[in-house]
């Protein structure tokens, strides 16, 4: 086992501030999330400088994105048809009318970050982390009718320090389940695999957690099968 590395008083006192600061940058996030600021988020949060906007990546059940230019476009794109879908439910009761400036109406989403796990590498110029993730999604369905269900995630990072400070450059967001309220637990399925028997799955992830772990290269990189889905699938 090797030694384990002795900071000093100041580096002890810098590393616990950069790991508030760390855990205040995914607070944020969950704030502008909750306030449908998603464009805020990538401009405030995410990496910056040109060489790591070109190795940023976001991943979900849903896929995954590599570059800030990527990333961006699926963001705001999912975002912008959920709030189209929404308004329209909502324009045809007669609850507001179906106009741009309107966008949001008819939609509530909320997340909450919590049980913070960050790391720090020996040189403090990056870390990684991971929360677990709670949250609710409502949305109008015509008719007069909503939507509305529970979810968990967890949620994994990898942070990089930059001349403004720390910054988001690869996140992953796995949904674990989700059940409508006042339904089932996982009434429906986190994402719909059809024509694949669960053997698939099952093969599919061992393969995936062997080669990524097999193919790793560094100490503050999240480890997982997702990304090599990409590559599988």
């Amino acid at each position: 086992m090797p030694d384990e590395r002795l900071y000093t008083d100041d580096e002890l006192i810098r590393r616990i501030w950069d790991i508030e600061q760390i855990r205040a940058l995914m607070s944020r996030r969950s704030y502008y999330y909750t306030a449908g600021e998603r464009e805020r988020e990538l401009d405030e949060l995410w990496v910056q400088e040109p060489e790591n906007r070109e190795k940023a990546s976001f991943g979900s059940n849903w896929g995954f994105y590599c570059g800030m230019g990527s990333v961006r476009r699926w963001y705001l794109d999912s975002q912008r048809r959920e709030r189209e879908q929404a308004l329209a439910a909502a324009a045809a009761d007669g609850y507001v009318d179906d106009r741009p400036e309107n966008l949001g109406a008819g939609l509530f989403e909320s997340r909450c970050v919590n049980t913070p796990l960050v790391v720090l590498s020996d040189d403090g110029r990056s870390a990684r982390g991971r929360w677990y993730m709670t949250g609710q999604s409502t949305f109008c369905r015509p008719g007069r009718q909503a939507k509305a269900w529970w979810s968990v995630w967890t949620l994994g990072a990898d942070f990089v320090r930059e001349a403004s400070g720390w910054r988001l450059l690869h996140l992953v967001e796995a949904q674990d389940f989700y059940c409508p309220v006042g339904g089932d637990f996982n009434a429906e399925p986190v994402f719909p695999a059809p024509g694949v028997n669960p053997e698939q799955g099952l093969y599919t992830a061992i393969f995936a957690g062997f080669f990524i772990s097999f193919l790793g290269g560094s100490r503050v990189q999240i480890g997982g099968p997702t990304a090599a889905f990409v590559v599988i699938i």
